[in-house]
């Protein structure tokens, strides 16, 4: 998907220029819920050839590589990569966002849509 690369460039830029806002969180945590659920939906794919699944993680798992290692510039976002994770509102919304700009149709709009909101715990 060009838009996850196109947006972990976006993230990247932000936190080179030190512009880390909270729609920088955002995007980063979005971007890498789209990428992990792009793996495992390319890894269960069934019907295309073992070569074009391969080239299609290698191509993710590049993006993947960029975005955990702009990830190191700044330690909040490392939580946001962990399973147990908070996903927030604003995530979910703009994950389904960037999937309808994709164009996609890979189901991952249903996985995101009837995901539970999480609540933040208490302070």
């Amino acid at each position: 998907m060009s838009v996850l690369a196109h947006s972990v460039r976006e993230v990247e830029t932000a936190l080179r220029s030190g512009r880390v806002t909270p729609a920088t969180r955002t995007k980063f945590q979005a971007v890498a819920l789209l990428l992990r659920k792009e793996r495992a939906r390319v890894r269960a794919e069934g019907n295309s050839s073992d070569a074009r699944r391969a080239e299609r993680l290698k191509r993710l798992d590049h993006t993947a590589t960029t975005l955990a290692m702009t990830a190191v510039r700044d330690p909040a976002l490392l939580a946001l990569l962990a399973e147990d994770a908070i996903v927030s509102d604003e995530a979910r919304s703009l994950t389904r966002d960037m999937l309808r700009k994709a164009g996609s149709e890979t189901g991952l709009e249903t996985d995101v849509d009837e995901a539970p909101p999480v609540e933040a715990p208490a302070a």
